[in-house]
């Protein structure tokens, strides 16, 4: 269980945010690319998690985040799916992909959900991201 909630703290972290289109993978990068974060991490049966951090994205594509004012030396990429409504967040090298359903898009802020389960355990990962 431990496992699983390092793992999805993680892959949360690396999450990122899109912002004032239905296309966030071709409007992101384009902005300044800072972005308050909250992620809810609930699990059924277990305990429930909240955090709040800051991502930025850059450029080139990649996203690294500020948790406890520490940024990431890390970075990660993003692809957004218009058909899927999905979003997939990995190593740069395409390692270890997290998918996200995109639930709620507006001009500023979206929200994504993630639901896995693992040895009887269900963790809802709730993200809401907000333009800064």
């Amino acid at each position: 269980m431990k496992k699983t909630i390092a793992i999805t703290i993680l892959t949360a972290a690396i999450g990122f945010t899109a912002a004032c289109s239905k296309s966030p993978d071709k409007v992101l990068p384009k902005k300044d690319g800072t972005w308050n974060v909250s992620i809810k991490i609930q699990q059924y049966p277990g305990a429930n998690l909240t955090y709040d951090m800051t991502y930025i994205f850059k450029d080139d594509g990649t996203v690294t985040f500020q948790l406890d004012g520490q940024i990431s030396l890390k970075s990660y990429s993003w692809v957004y799916s218009r058909n899927t409504k999905k979003i997939t967040i990995s190593g740069l090298d395409g390692s270890y992909p997290e998918i996200y359903n995109v639930i709620e898009i507006k001009a500023k802020s979206e929200k994504w959900q993630q639901t896995d389960i693992e040895a009887g355990v269900a963790t809802t990962v709730d993200i809401t991201l907000t333009k800064k």
